[in-house]
């Protein structure tokens, strides 16, 4: 289920950045994890920037987020409470024939949460947020 965007500058944001968007909506599978998340992804007008991540948490708990993709896993950082991480993702994850996907774990423990499975090219930005359970 996806989940309204929370804030004025989100939604002027997402406006900015959607228009030519992959929309993936919804919660995503991948060893059991639950979701309730939405990510996003834009082409950016400089196409030979590196793309990028940005993750909104909206639970009440730090998330610990992680890039997976062609057999590796790279941690991006923490985002606090109701706070936003922002990384970029590195040249080794992408590819052609490379999906990738964010997973967030709460610190302490629990069941992890994971974005959608996206391709990701020079630059685009993936936005994903974490919606409360």
């Amino acid at each position: 289920m996806s989940a309204p965007v929370r804030s004025a500058a989100t939604r002027v944001a997402a406006a900015l950045l959607v228009p030519a968007a992959l929309v993936l909506a919804g919660c995503a599978s991948g060893g059991g994890g639950s979701t309730g998340a939405t990510a996003d992804v834009s082409r950016n007008a400089v196409a030979d920037s590196a793309p990028m991540v940005r993750v909104i948490n909206d639970r009440q708990t730090p998330m610990d987020v992680r890039l997976e993709g062609g057999g590796q896993t790279k941690f991006l950082g923490t985002v606090a409470a109701f706070d936003t991480l922002r990384a970029n993702v590195p040249e080794t994850l992408l590819g052609t024939s490379r999906e990738i996907q964010l997973r967030a774990t709460p610190l302490g423990g629990g069941r992890p949460s994971y974005s959608g499975r996206v391709y990701l090219r020079p630059g685009d930005v993936l936005e994903w947020t974490i919606t409360p359970l």
